[in-house]
């Protein structure tokens, strides 16, 4: 087995430093957490896991959280932040089944809203079945360009998994240059996607070529080029299969019986939920949906639409283990970091980076000793 060096216990607990805020008015702030253990000789009870925190990303959903906490909120006063992690597992419960094993590497998603199960923490001590994600970190991959990697790839990949007629099919996906977006791409080129077309900035145009992307529509050149490109490459390629949209951009809501192919046809619509516009940094009011963003997925609902419509959230997949380890051995994994900061002493500065709509891919809080500088 091998050596690990498990945190000292004080009077039951373990003491962790955590990133956690009370409601939309009070700031991140570093607090120190008592997780309690299950006796002095094991750390765990037998459904539950220890990880040791080496980094964790930040995501859009994590400023959203905070600004939808009340001030009078029934949940626990004290809130954790974050969702994505990386770190080394120093104990596993007895009744957890799993192939990890004590000193792995591995990266997640704790997505737990509004309670101190989640992720920004020195130690992250939960049951298995709280992860939505638990995998061990690819060889070729750092433990800093790790933590970035569970919500976005597995969100997406929900995406595709279980679509239909992917494999030499055509795919669409709105917010190409997004982290959501992004990795779309990769899982579309590993189902076998013949053409992926995305929107994008010219910024972020190269980086979702390199990622597998076979064309690419500006657009910041509006909403009448966006359509008017999208409506010439299915001349050109033929009606999409699936049509991925991370950003909730309503440009194309009203034509998409013109480029997506039909239920019987397998055609279908998956929407990131909560998902931003490209055009400003994440806001409350993004949750709003859109009339036609409503009207899309009423008429799924009632089963009026020609085609399929799915609303997306990060949950559990069984499959996805397995998808992603067959990805990075491929060769074919690209991960896409902006910056890293300080957990201890640059929480905040990342966070003002991710609201203002700054970064070019994932924020990273590293909770090493020679933790890098990003200004």
């Amino acid at each position: 087995m091998t050596s690990v060096t498990l945190p000292p216990i004080e009077n039951n607990k373990v003491i962790s430093k955590a990133i956690t805020f009370q409601n939309h008015s009070t700031p991140w702030e570093l607090t120190s957490l008592k997780l309690p253990v299950a006796s002095p000789e094991s750390i765990v009870q037998p459904d539950q896991i220890l990880i040791k925190t080496a980094a964790v990303a930040l995501n859009p959903v994590d400023i959203l959280l905070r600004e939808l906490t009340p001030r009078r909120f029934v949940g626990s006063s004290i809130k954790v932040a974050g969702a994505d992690f990386s770190g080394t597992i120093l104990q596993i419960g007895s009744s957890v089944e799993t192939d990890l094993k004590v000193g792995d590497k591995v990266f997640g998603n704790l997505l737990n809203p509004f309670s101190q199960n989640n992720s920004f923490t020195e130690y992250i001590l939960q049951k298995n079945s709280t992860f939505q994600v638990l995998q061990k970190v690819p060889e070729q991959v750092s433990l800093v360009d790790a933590a970035g990697l569970g919500v976005v790839s597995n969100t997406s990949y929900q995406a595709f998994k279980g679509s239909k007629n992917l494999d030499g099919g055509n795919v669409l996906i709105l917010g190409g240059g997004s982290s959501v977006g992004y990795f779309g791409i990769q899982w579309a080129k590993y189902f076998g996607a013949k053409n992926i077309v995305v929107t994008a900035s010219s910024s972020s145009s190269e980086s979702a070529l390199q990622a597998g992307a076979t064309q690419w529509i500006d657009y910041k050149k509006g909403k009448e080029n966006e359509f008017k490109e999208t409506k010439e490459i299915v001349q050109s390629i033929g009606k999409f299969d699936l049509i991925f949209d991370t950003i909730r951009d309503d440009t194309l809501h009203s034509h998409f019986c013109d480029i997506l192919k039909t239920k019987p046809e397998g055609g279908k619509l998956v929407i990131v939920a909560g998902s931003f516009s490209h055009a400003h940094a994440p806001r409350y009011l993004d949750m709003v949906p859109s009339i036609r963003f409503v009207r899309t997925v009423v008429r799924s609902m009632i089963r009026f639409s020609s085609f399929d419509v799915e609303v997306l959230t990060c949950q559990y997949n069984k499959t996805y283990a397995e998808d992603f380890a067959k990805l990075a051995s491929s060769g074919n994994l690209r991960i896409k970091t902006d910056s890293v900061f300080n957990f201890y002493t640059e929480y905040q500065e990342a966070y003002n980076k991710l609201r203002l709509d700054q970064a070019k891919g994932k924020i990273i809080l590293t909770l090493g000793e020679d933790a890098a500088t990003n200004t």
